[in-house]
């Protein structure tokens, strides 16, 4: 038996036993009395239906209702806010490294789903970089990229993602970026 399915299996007794014992138990006492079957329960369900009953009776005065919708309101205000703003950092997403346009995540450390855009059409391209084997695919295109040399360079059109990744990484720590 693996830790998880104990523990699984742990809190559904925690919760099922109980309410078997309830129930069972109130059913065995209200057959050797003459009291309604499952006093336990319908005294709980009692005491739930009138702790209810008199929360929504209070008398409060209108002012209180009002500064408790005011503040609700300003609660949703000010959390909608912290979460438009984002890091300008985490809002650089696209940028074209030796004439080729990329798109990637950045969570504020990592630089993740690093993917090079169709020129034609900037669809999002299947890329192998597999040793010597680079090249990329458009799949609404249908046309297929493979890297070409560059004078004097060793380095090809399209650079393997290590690469890009280090420029984009070097361009957030510079603050050498735009948004798109």
């Amino acid at each position: 038996m693996s830790n998880e399915s104990f523990h699984q299996k742990w809190y559904s007794q925690a919760i099922i036993f109980p309410l078997l014992v309830t129930v069972i138990g109130s059913a065995t006492y209200d057959a050797f009395k003459e009291k309604p079957f499952l006093t336990t329960l319908s005294l709980w369900l009692n005491w739930l239906w009138n702790g209810v009953v008199f929360i929504l009776t209070v008398r409060i005065a209108l002012y209180w209702f009002l500064a408790l919708i005011l503040l609700v309101i300003v609660i949703i205000a000010i959390t909608s806010k912290s979460k438009q703003v984002l890091d300008p950092k985490q809002q650089y997403t696209t940028d074209t490294f030796i004439s080729w346009q990329w798109e990637w995540s950045y969570d504020g450390r990592f630089v993740t789903s690093l993917t090079p855009l169709c020129p034609s059409c900037h669809t999002i391209m299947n890329y192998s970089n597999q040793g010597y084997d680079k090249f990329a695919e458009c799949p609404r295109c249908n046309k297929t990229y493979v890297p070409q040399k560059r004078i004097h360079t060793d380095i090809a059109q399209f650079e393997d993602d290590k690469r890009i990744e280090m420029l984009i990484v070097d361009n957030i720590r510079k603050g050498n970026y735009k948004h798109f």
